[in-house]
């Protein structure tokens, strides 16, 4: 592709792209409902993070389907949460939720990535899988720190 000119997307590409959004759509709303129970400050910090990321991939995804004259996804939104629900999780269930999600990501954002064939969308994938790692270190150091990590049996050798 010398010319310069990008290649239009192909499936693998809108899928992958599609998937994300879904996802990081949903994330956001629950990350809006954790947010507004959540006690920890450290814990508050961590899903403050994740829903940066999300909101910063749903951005990115935009900007693509925009600029591929695609129509953007619907996704999840503010209909789909309720602002005033009370609170039915705890902060450690938090951590857990978030420590999920991140490795989520990183399994998802690197099959995705072997089906990506155009160079901006691989980028914006191993950008992901940066990001979904950089969270899931945090979020494990600190459930480490709470005592609350579920770690392997260990084994006597």
């Amino acid at each position: 592709m010398k010319s310069g000119k990008k290649s239009s997307l192909v499936a693998s590409e809108i899928a992958a792209l599609w998937n994300t959004y879904e996802s990081d759509s949903l994330a956001i709303c629950m990350f809006k409902h954790f947010l507004n129970n959540v006690d920890d400050r450290k814990t508050r910090n961590l899903i403050e993070k994740a829903k940066q990321l999300s909101e910063s991939h749903i951005e990115d995804i935009k900007k693509i389907y925009d600029e591929e004259n695609l129509t953007v996804p619907i996704g999840f939104g503010k209909d789909d949460l309720d602002e005033k629900a009370p609170r039915i999780f705890t902060d450690v269930f938090y951590l857990f939720y978030l420590s999920d999600m991140a490795g989520f990501g990183i399994d998802g954002y690197s099959l995705f990535n072997r089906y990506i064939a155009r160079p901006d969308i691989r980028d914006f994938f191993i950008t992901c899988i940066k990001d979904a790692c950089d969270l899931y270190r945090e979020v494990a150091d600190l459930m480490c720190e709470y005592g609350v990590f579920s770690k392997s049996p260990r084994v006597e050798v």
